[in-house]
């Protein structure tokens, strides 16, 4: 009985520590918006679909590397040799609402890319991980796949 005890107040104690010193269950915005940075900036794209809502229709279209950039001529956010260094600035956070959240920043990246371009990021909560669901860039839609 004694320790039944002990285990349950053990189990609240680290709950409660884990709430004070601000650890976080799942992927956080923030952590959405640099995971999604590193893979944009990887040597391969192969892994940037991972940061999208698996619940969108157009989610098998999206893994395509291409589509985001493989080469310095294709996708939208062209890839240089051996990764890129795409960044963003002037980032404003709407998470105001409690699934759903809105990341407007400016992107730049590479002299061929043309930026810094306004990016508008749409995430939602799904499960206890953001995901990206929504992308614009410049006004233009590239995610949902247009």
């Amino acid at each position: 009985m004694h320790m039944k005890r002990a285990l349950l107040l053990s189990a609240v104690a680290l709950v409660v520590l884990a709430i004070v010193f601000g650890c976080s269950f799942g992927i956080t915005i923030q952590g959405r918006l640099d995971q999604f940075l590193e893979d944009l900036n990887a040597a391969s794209r192969d892994q940037l679909y991972l940061n999208l809502d698996p619940n969108l229709l157009d989610y098998e279209a999206l893994k395509d590397p291409a589509y985001w950039g493989d080469t310095l001529t294709t996708g939208w956010f062209p890839l240089v040799d051996g990764g890129t260094a795409y960044s963003l600035t002037s980032v404003v956070i709407d998470d105001s609402l409690v699934t759903t959240a809105t990341v407007t920043a400016s992107i730049d990246g590479p002299d061929f890319f043309g930026g810094p371009w306004v990016i508008v990021i749409g995430l939602s909560k799904v499960g206890l991980d953001w995901m990206i669901e929504t992308i614009t860039l410049d006004g233009d839609n590239v995610v949902p796949h247009p």
